[in-house]
């Protein structure tokens, strides 16, 4: 994949960090018609609308977020160490995985005891995100840091389905 840059892609950025901070306020919510990932390209386009709303960005006719709602929850959970919102972010049998150790699979209670030990006991969050959505699966691309001083370039896939993060896919 190359790293391309085109407006765009300058038009995503601003809009996830309109999203994150409209979660802040907690008074918008964002109703994507469409989103679409060309990864040939390199290029993301989206289109929708945005709805003043009191739903705390749910979409109300199904009552589920969307991935890019249930994502961008998460990510705001994280940045304010919210332990409840982070763990109610993610389904019952949500899986973690690093992909080159495929063998290091988590899931069940060992995915939720690596949730609270390498995310929400050392405050781990995602700084300057950008988020690319294709279908259910977003890829969230930025900096990981943690209170424990650890840093690195973040590239995580999440697939989301009914509204919950059901797997969480470390790239690097």
């Amino acid at each position: 994949m190359s790293t391309k840059v085109c407006n765009s892609c300058s038009f995503l950025r601003f809009f996830s960090y309109f999203l994150i901070f409209s979660l802040f306020v907690g008074s918008i919510s964002v109703k994507a018609s469409a989103i679409t990932s060309l990864e040939k390209e390199d290029m993301v386009e989206i289109k929708g609308t945005m709805e003043k709303s009191n739903s705390s960005n749910i979409d109300e006719s199904t009552n589920v977020l969307t991935p890019t709602e249930a994502i961008a929850e998460l990510l705001d959970a994280m940045d304010k160490n919210d332990a409840q919102r982070i763990r109610s972010a993610f389904s019952a049998d949500a899986s973690q995985l690093y992909e080159r150790w495929y063998a290091r699979k988590k899931r069940g209670e060992k995915f939720r005891s690596w949730l609270e030990t390498d995310i929400i006991d050392v405050h781990g969050r995602v700084i300057d995100p950008e988020i690319t959505v294709h279908a259910n699966q977003v890829t969230v691309k930025g900096t990981y840091m943690n209170d424990d001083n650890y840093t690195n370039k973040a590239d995580f896939l999440f697939v989301v389905e009914k509204g919950k993060v059901v797997s969480w896919t470390m790239r690097y």
